[in-house]
């Protein structure tokens, strides 16, 4: 129908309505063997969904719509509900949600390429970190059970799609290099997708990107392994270990106008090794070491990695 685009998911179409936003969570749930109503059962939903009406002043039966019968039936929900949803059933799954949703921001963004921009460089980008801060706030104090050193990872990814998200809402823009924003079209895309190469990010987050549900697991699996490798090659390369999130990315991020990153259970930071763009093909070949990568995907990973290295000396 006209009003609905859909993107598939291990073979499954997912609706979108075009005229709310709204996604059929039916259909996301199906697509990954999960059920909606084990989701509605849970204490992260009922908070979740207490806190969003809140907010929003949108009743929860309004969040949430069920539709009998036709060929729009199914359970149908807010967009913030459907990220949420996607967060419960699998990382790579909210990747894939998350994309989506941004590409539809940067869809509308291009359309409205043309209207002046409401406010200076400086002061969207103060916006729009303010923006991403107060999102920040919002989950550790609704779910502080759930920061851990997994999460942490999640939500560190998360941010730097959101902190894309608010600054483009806002400019038009998406944040680029040197701490200026760049016109889409200029920042550089590794396997398609659009990536500030100045952000440093862990070897788990560089997999997830690559948006191949079979492959995040091998390397969730084995990470630690995966990442004692590549700190290896990195020494073997600069003779020094690699910088830490708890230390460089988290001055790294303040200075780009991220949030700094969440404590753990035990209130400490994860010290998680982080690699600039530069240094991906670093993680490329540890990877393909340990058999994690084909050899026709580790070529055309590494084949992308070389954008970023071009011109070293």
């Amino acid at each position: 129908m006209p009003d609905l685009i859909t993107r598939a998911w291990n073979g499954t179409p997912i609706a979108r309505r075009t005229t709310d936003g709204y996604v059929n969570a039916t259909a996301m749930c199906r697509a990954n063997e999960k059920q909606w109503h084990d989701y509605w059962r849970t204490d992260r939903a009922t908070e979740y969904l207490e806190v969003l009406e809140a907010e929003t002043g949108i009743t929860v039966s309004n969040l949430c719509l069920t539709t009998k019968g036709g060929a729009n039936q199914g359970t149908w929900i807010h967009p913030q509900v459907a990220v949420d949803l996607a967060r419960w059933i699998s990382a790579p799954f909210a990747v894939f949600m998350d994309r989506w949703f941004l590409e539809e921001l940067e869809r509308r963004s291009l359309a409205e390429d043309n209207q002046p921009l409401a406010f200076s460089p400086i002061e969207a980008i103060g916006t729009a970190a303010k923006v991403v801060s107060e999102i920040h706030q919002m989950i550790a104090t609704h779910t502080p059970a759930l920061i851990d050193a997994r999460m942490e990872i999640e939500l560190k990814r998360d941010l730097l799609l959101l902190k894309s998200v608010a600054v483009q809402s806002v400019t038009g823009m998406l944040p680029g290099t040197s701490s200026v924003l760049s016109p889409l079209d200029k920042l550089p895309r590794f396997m398609g997708v659009v990536v500030d190469p100045e952000i440093p990010i862990g070897v788990t987050e560089f997999f997830l990107q690559l948006n191949d549900s079979n492959l995040s697991k091998l390397v969730t699996n084995r990470e630690a392994e995966l990442g004692k490798r590549t700190k290896a090659a990195y020494r073997l390369r600069y003779d020094k270990n690699p910088e830490y999130s708890n230390g460089y990315l988290s001055e790294k991020r303040h200075s780009r106008g991220f949030p700094l990153l969440f404590p753990t259970k035990t209130g400490k930071n994860v010290p998680i090794a982080c690699y600039v763009a530069h240094d991906w093909d670093l993680i490329v070949y540890s990877a393909r070491e340990m058999g994690l990568l084909r050899p026709d995907m580790a070529a055309k990973l590494l084949a992308e990695c070389q954008q970023f290295r071009l011109n070293e000396e």
